[in-house]
């Protein structure tokens, strides 16, 4: 049943939001700039649900899992083209249209295969998981209304390093898991549970930032000086919403990873 939903409504949500976007399809707006962002966002999202319901009814994402995960290498391999595939997408003029969007599917697509992993571990939270996130995101847009000021290019900074930070100690913290685990379950468990609490208090920060930089962007939208890209301003909303809802998924069924 969600193959046959995602199915329609992938399309149907992707051709509104380009032609909300291109008007005359080949041309982009500035008209409504921040509506266009988030209806971006939001096919992008619908998307991603698609490929994830295609490839898990098929089984093909599991034969994919098993390859990708077999070993460290072809882990950090795939997560090499993951990250080389996104920079295509945020690098391509935004006036190569068609080409632009073909590689933000592909995108989509490689970045689909571990969410099939992720949709089977929190299938029975996947709905309360995604309930709070959009919450999170409509209360982060909000603050981001009301006080204009809130966010600054340094807090934006802030905020990255922080991430950063906490993914390289979460490295280590997941590399020295398997050796620990049987010593102090307890002690693993909670921190475990710890690191998702902050990444999800990190991610909910990043999302201001993504807010404010979309308001910002569309004060100075011109389609001469200034052309509008709404792949690159719903590109970064996309990444950082999963990996909060990640981080909230695991909160809810108390697990962030099988080691």
């Amino acid at each position: 049943m969600d193959v046959v939903i995602s199915s329609i409504l992938a399309p149907t949500i992707s051709i509104i939001s380009y032609y909300q976007a291109y008007p005359d399809w080949k041309n982009a707006t500035c008209d409504h700039f921040a509506r266009n962002a988030y209806l971006y966002t939001l096919s992008m999202l619908v998307i991603f649900w698609m490929f994830i319901t295609i490839l898990n009814y098929t089984g093909i994402g599991n034969n994919i899992i098993n390859t990708i995960f077999s070993s460290w290498l072809t882990e950090i391999l795939y997560l090499i083209i993951i990250i080389v595939s996104l920079m295509l997408v945020q690098w391509t003029n935004p006036q190569k249209v068609a080409l632009k969007h073909f590689l933000l599917l592909v995108f989509i697509f490689l970045f689909s295969i571990n969410g099939v992993v992720l949709y089977i571990a929190y299938q029975n939270v996947l709905i309360a998981a995604l309930a709070i996130s959009i919450l999170i995101g409509f209360i982060t847009y909000q603050i981001v209304m009301t006080y204009p000021t809130l966010v600054t290019p340094k807090r934006a900074e802030l905020i990255s390093y922080g991430i950063i930070f906490l993914f390289i100690i979460n490295l280590i913290f997941i590399i020295s898991v398997p050796h620990l685990i049987a010593q102090y379950p307890s002690i693993i468990y909670t921190s475990i549970f710890v690191f998702s609490i902050l990444f999800a208090v990190l991610f909910s920060l990043r999302m201001m930032v993504h807010h404010q930089n979309i308001v910002d962007h569309a004060k100075i939208c011109d389609l001469k000086t200034h052309l509008p890209d709404y792949i690159n301003e719903a590109v970064g909303v996309f990444i950082t919403f999963v990996n909060l809802f990640i981080e909230i998924a695991s909160i809810l069924s108390g697990r962030r990873r099988k080691y």
